[in-house]
């Protein structure tokens, strides 16, 4: 079948950024819903726009994760696609992201009557609670996917867009999932040292094209060791490329 091989194929290759983006929708997902809790402290229900941007986060998790992965009821080819048979970590993370989406759309769509149909028919105070009742259901499967997201994360330690996002956005990665990026960078590469995290990330750059940060990121791993001989050689080759192009 050298259709589904090429599909294969192209699969494996986008997975690692497909990956990458789902950590980070999670991550905006959680850190929205839980600003908009705070607000409810001061007896404000969040509102239904509110909860559509939430919802349209999760859905393009959802969808990211269907282009990759089979769902246990599908054949081994998809619309003549072979897709990815999912580890226990990337199914169990799936699963919270569609439990949160599905119950976020369903508080979405009751606060949404609330808002706009009071006028024709006053909403009964057992909707304001069930809205109440679903947004504490909302919190907790937050919370319960905290440690998937973390799991999910651990299960692709060798990513090195993974690694380059737990870098970019150090401050709001540790700040939802609890834990401390430095650390976490540590556990996903093979020589367990932030200098090695930061070498990847600096490669990575490079690959892509993006000198300046590459730049930035070479002159960070040469502070914390500066007999890194890589390092330096890369950091004297792309500062003068990066100079040149502008």
């Amino acid at each position: 079948m050298p259709y589904a091989k090429t599909s294969k194929n192209y699969l494996t290759t986008i997975k690692d950024w497909k990956i990458r983006n789902m950590i980070a929708g999670y991550i905006e997902a959680r850190m929205l819903f839980k600003s908009f809790r705070l607000d409810a402290k001061s007896k404000r229900i969040i509102p239904s726009e509110e909860l559509h941007k939430i919802c349209d986060i999760l859905f393009e998790v959802k969808r990211q994760f269907h282009l990759l992965f089979k769902r246990p009821e599908d054949s081994d080819l998809v619309h003549g696609v072979a897709k990815i048979q999912p580890k226990t970590q990337e199914s169990n993370f799936f699963n919270n992201v569609g439990l949160l989406f599905h119950k976020v759309l369903m508080t979405r769509e009751l606060r949404y009557i609330i808002e706009h149909y009071q006028a024709a028919q006053p909403a009964p105070q057992n909707g304001f609670d069930t809205v109440k009742e679903s947004l504490e259901q909302i919190d907790r499967l937050f919370d319960e996917g905290v440690q998937q997201a973390i799991d999910l994360i651990q299960a692709h330690r060798e990513n090195p867009l993974l690694i380059t996002y737990l870098i970019e956005d150090a401050f709001r990665i540790g700040k939802v999932l609890q834990v401390n990026c430095d650390e976490m960078l540590m556990k996903m590469t093979e020589k367990p040292t932030l200098e090695t995290a930061y070498m990847m990330t600096a490669r990575y750059y490079i690959e892509s094209g993006w000198y300046e940060k590459a730049v930035d990121m070479l002159k960070r791993v040469l502070k914390m060791n500066a007999t890194n001989v890589e390092a330096r050689q890369l950091l004297e080759r792309y500062a003068k490329t990066y100079a040149l192009q502008n």
